[in-house]
């Protein structure tokens, strides 16, 4: 009797699966996941510094079960004239193995310091008290080749784990439960409703795709606009997405440069989007399109785009509202309806996603 039931209820399910992958084939969206913040409260937090360089180390525990993560965290602040080499904490670790790396954005602080962090998820590989060794920290004072930087090391002190287990230590405080009876086999027509279900739902998508005609092909009108006035339709459209209040300033600044080149492209026939800042810069000095004065302006821009991308420093908010203005100003400048581009293609997608 357990048995059939378990039968019907596996034949319902999938039924319902096949029924559901229908109606996702014929209008349902993806969603996309979200990501799994890593934990802020510490067990352990110890602070050390040397010279220009401050390092804390972090764990979010200090005990951890066999089959459990713990989480270290190793965050260094330091001048903004020097530069710090983390250490390669997958070649010190005996006891531990790295599950995940997660490696935080530079922060530039209001006193001209540069925070760096990165957070492990470690994995124990053994019982008892487990070490996390001396880890160490070099820092060097940046300079030109000729200059003779000063440089230094900041080791930690170990730092120990208790790794436990949930099994019982006596091995015969395992019960293992007896087998069920044998029971009779019954006559089984699992896949013989299984059969029937499938071809009902093909009957239903067959009928469907037969219901369903092609629309009639409608006649396009073209539509043409200038190349400022899809940029700044684009500056006002990064506006309303309120990156900078999210705190997205890479994504943020990424579709500002894109945005500037793309106009650049439209406007004067340089193809920037496909170039990197240095090709395009490069081929800006050998062209008669733009004056010395937007070079440099450009460049300077550019420039400024390529640190908070790459570099991943966070801009102030003034930084924010210059870039803006720069980019509304170059456009504003340099307008003309001379070139107009033929936007008949997004202008159909916008309306078939209204």
């Amino acid at each position: 009797m357990i048995q059939q039931l378990n039968e019907h209820r596996l034949l319902c399910t999938l039924l319902c699966t096949l029924l559901f992958g229908l109606i996702c084939l014929f209008g349902c969206d993806k969603q996309p996941n979200g990501n799994t913040a890593l934990p802020t409260d510490y067990a352990v937090d110890v602070p050390y510094e040397k010279g220009p360089l401050s390092v804390r180390v972090r764990l979010n525990a200090e005990q951890v079960k066999l089959s459990g993560l713990i989480t270290l965290e190793l965050s260094a602040t330091i001048e903004s004239d020097y530069e710090v080499q983390f250490p390669a904490v997958s070649e010190t670790l005996k006891q531990f193995r790295i599950r995940s790396l997660d490696d935080q954005s530079k922060i530039l602080s209001e006193d001209n310091n540069i925070e760096e962090i990165y957070q492990y998820q470690l994995e124990p590989l053994e019982l008892g008290q487990c070490e996390i060794p001396a880890l160490t920290f070099n820092f060097e004072q940046k300079g030109s080749p000729e200059a003779s930087p000063k440089s230094g090391t900041l080791t930690t002190e170990p730092v120990w784990v208790e790794v436990v287990t949930s099994l019982p230590a006596d091995p015969n405080a395992f019960v293992i439960a007896d087998i069920d009876d044998v029971v009779e086999m019954k006559a089984n027509y699992f896949w013989l409703w299984i059969c029937l279900g499938v071809g009902c739902l093909l009957a239903m998508g067959v009928g469907i795709g037969m219901v369903i005609k092609p629309k009639k092909a409608i006649e396009i009108r073209r539509i043409y606009k200038s190349a400022h006035e899809i940029a700044f339709e684009a500056l006002s459209s990064i506006g309303k997405e309120n990156l900078v209040e999210q705190g997205r300033f890479k994504e943020f600044y990424e579709k500002l440069s894109s945005c500037l080149r793309q106009y650049i492209e439209n406007r004067f026939q340089l193809h920037a989007p496909e170039q990197t800042t240095e090709e395009f810069l490069e081929q800006l000095k050998t062209s008669d399109a733009l004056t010395l004065g937007y070079k440099q302006e450009l460049q300077k821009f550019l420039t400024h785009c390529d640190l908070v991308k790459f570099a991943r420093y966070q801009p102030s908010p003034e930084q924010i509202n210059e870039s803006l203005t720069m980019a509304e100003g170059f456009v504003e400048k340099t307008k003309s309806e001379e070139h107009r581009i033929d936007v008949t293609a997004s202008q159909q997608a916008e309306r078939q996603v209204v």
